[in-house]
């Protein structure tokens, strides 16, 4: 009898362990979230920390952020137009600009102007009539190449530069631009394979698929291109 009653004692005790053990491995894997989100920062920011398995299962990928030298330009139609005092020798081509195109050029930088056909010679801006009593925002550049081969009253084509021009510029891929509700654009980027954070950028123009930031993360940091519409909503709880 004693023995019996010792067996079932051990036999119980193995069980309960057993059954521990499990509920020990069900509760770490309960415990386990994909996702985690915490406070970062002082703006109100979260930093989103993924199990390798979430990463995966959103097939989150990253590029690291680029620097360009760009050279901005802009073309726009002109006419061409007799230059003052009967100088037949020079010749103004004239542009109308909007006020806030007026404020992108580079007035610095000589023009490029191409006729309908043939190639393109070099201008450079000058004073011009005024034309006030239009009040029209003209432009003038004076065409001083002898072989131009320009005539008075014909419509060409004019290549300017804008400010900025051979700037050096931070680039993303427009992927990795997000916008939230208010406008704002941000992306996402990771210092650590599974962590992410939040970050505003300020864009100042897109060109095809490619963003040029005014203001943005460093250069080479690593930022989301796919996935971070998922980590938004993790982060802000948005879609849940």
């Amino acid at each position: 009898m004693q023995f019996k009653k010792h067996w079932l004692i051990t036999g119980l005790t193995l069980i309960s362990l057993s059954l521990a053990g499990c509920s020990a491995k069900v509760a770490s894997k309960t415990a386990e979230k994909p996702a985690i989100s915490e406070p970062f920062g002082n703006a109100g920011l979260k930093r989103v920390t993924l199990t390798q398995k979430a990463r995966e299962r959103l097939g989150l990928q990253t590029v690291a952020l680029q620097e360009e030298q760009v050279a901005r330009k802009r073309a726009v139609g002109a006419e061409v137009v007799g230059a003052p005092n009967g100088n037949t020798s020079t010749l103004w081509v004239r542009v109308w600009f909007t006020d806030s195109d007026l404020t992108l050029i580079d007035r610095e930088q000589p023009v490029q102007v191409f006729a309908q056909a043939g190639k393109g010679v070099l201008a450079k801006l000058d004073k011009g009539p005024g034309d006030a009593e239009d009040d029209i925002p003209w432009l003038y550049f004076a065409v001083s190449d002898k072989d131009h081969g320009l005539k008075v009253g014909q419509t060409v084509t004019v290549e300017l530069m804008l400010k900025g021009s051979a700037a050096t510029w931070k680039v993303v891929p427009y992927a990795a631009v997000l916008y939230d509700t208010k406008g704002d654009t941000w992306t996402y980027t990771s210092t650590e394979s599974l962590t992410f954070v939040r970050q505003k950028v300020k864009v100042d123009y897109i060109d095809g698929d490619k963003v040029y930031l005014s203001d943005g993360p460093a250069v080479g940091t690593m930022v989301v291109t796919l996935g971070a519409a998922e980590l938004y909503g993790t982060e802000t709880g948005v879609g849940k």
